[in-house]
């Protein structure tokens, strides 16, 4: 892909587009501000119910890991903020390359893994808040558009680059939860830490980011076993075969390779079809 063709797909917000980001940070603020107006009138809302626990999940309340992201602290704010803020910038950006279902689903993945890594680090804390999704959608955008400098919905001079941002978010959740430090009150920093790997494992399944050396021998490999799959059989004996079977004429059965060994296996398949 072009860079000019990222430019075009990258940030849909700016050409006026609604986006699942925007949607989803639109409901956060307005259940919020439902949960305020609930707690003004007296009447608690049962986080104990929708929030992320080991409690409720060994109790059969398997709906907490999709509950949970909604409902945040209500005696402080910055964690919904900071989840606006993400969504806004983060969010909207990656939805122009990967599409909404992507984004959703990177969204729900994320939330699950975090809720399972916070239940079994922390069993009594209850969770709430879509911070792990957040940090999945910035490892997301560090790995996709790793040079793609951070888009600020007003002008500024300010150049950072996604993978300087995604990179120290990764080390600031590693100390964080190497300190064992659980931030406010509902938050998570081994939950918001499981997020942000499973945005990373996600965007690297869908062929995202640079192939490592295990990685691309085992491509090759595959695509290797792929085109020998498609020869027909008298191509394969005189691509592959003959060769083999000089090399034994000249040296003997026992100086072949494992990977020679492999292609007679190959070749009486072809021939006898077992």
């Amino acid at each position: 892909m072009k860079w000019t063709q990222i430019q075009f797909l990258a940030a849909p917000w700016r050409r006026g587009h609604p986006t699942v980001a925007t949607c989803t940070a639109l409901l956060l603020v307005a259940v919020y501000s439902a949960e305020l107006l609930l707690s003004a009138a007296g009447v608690n809302c049962p986080e104990y119910l929708l929030g992320a626990s080991r409690w409720g999940l060994l109790n059969g309340m398997l709906w907490q890991p999709f509950t949970y992201p909604l409902l945040h602290d209500l005696h402080n704010p910055w964690p919904l903020l900071l989840v606006v803020v993400g969504l806004m910038l983060a969010g909207r950006e990656l939805e122009g390359i990967l599409g909404a279902r992507h984004v959703f689903g990177l969204g729900i993945a994320a939330s699950t893994s975090g809720a399972i890594a916070h239940v079994i680090v922390s069993p009594a804390q209850l969770l709430l808040g879509a911070q792990p999704a957040i940090c999945a959608l910035v490892l997301a955008c560090t790995t996709t558009l790793p040079e793609w400098p951070l888009c600020f919905p007003v002008r500024t001079r300010l150049q950072v680059p996604y993978k300087y941002v995604g990179w120290a978010l990764v080390l600031l959740l590693a100390i964080l939860c190497w300190r064992e430090h659980t931030g406010a009150t509902h938050t998570s920093a081994p939950a918001s830490l499981a997020g942000a790997l499973t945005g990373w494992v996600y965007v690297r399944y869908l062929g995202f980011g640079s192939p490592w050396r295990l990685e691309r021998r085992w491509r090759e490999r595959r695509n290797r076993d792929l085109r020998l799959e498609r020869m027909s059989c008298d191509q394969f004996i005189r691509e592959q075969v003959d060769p083999v079977l000089e090399k034994i004429r000249r040296e003997g059965l026992k100086s072949l390779t494992r990977a020679e060994q492999a292609i007679l296996r190959r070749a009486r398949q072809k021939l006898f079809g077992k």
